[in-house]
């Protein structure tokens, strides 16, 4: 079934615990969209889901989901276009990825070249994570990943009582 452009939707993800805000944009309920957010992150956490910059933010028990315009059109193209506008102007944007395609269909990003150096200098180094005592792999989402796990936060707990 083809999407419904006349139901587009911009959203934001957002949470007390933090000032970094998620932008996107959908054609479903935002209800549903929240779950689905909810349900990727859960799958990431197990190894089975790519990484998203929401995660950021889907990570905090009271994350919620906004309304940041309704916006019916025509296409993709124009739903991503407007929620480029929304993440060029939104201060604290976490989002990694630009919206939208440029003339060539590339997808225009910024600093395209020092995230590839980033992502490059965390594949060559490990983290060793002084509560578990045991290293990870150094790219943020790793290090992210372990640190929301039972273990982890079991032995933060301990370390915490004994200071």
């Amino acid at each position: 079934m083809a999407p419904n452009f006349r139901n587009s939707k911009i959203y934001r993800l957002v949470s007390d615990f933090t000032n970094l805000i998620y932008i996107g944009s959908t054609v479903q309920e935002l209800r549903k969209r929240y779950f689905n957010h909810r349900a990727h992150f859960k799958k990431w956490i197990r190894g089975h889901y790519d990484y998203c910059s929401a995660y950021q933010i889907v990570m905090f028990s009271d994350f919620r989901i906004e309304l940041v315009e309704a916006y019916p059109c025509m296409s993709l193209h124009e739903l991503h276009t407007r929620e480029q506008y929304w993440k060029d102007r939104t201060h604290h944007c976490c989002n990694k990825n630009d919206a939208i395609l440029t003339e060539n269909g590339i997808l225009r990003r910024k600093n395209h070249r020092r995230m590839f150096q980033r992502n490059q200098y965390h594949e060559k180094k490990n983290h060793f994570c002084d509560i578990c005592g045991v290293y990870i792999n150094s790219q943020p989402s790793r290090i992210t990943r372990h640190e929301i796990t039972d273990t982890h936060q079991a032995n933060l707990r301990i370390m915490n009582q004994i200071i």
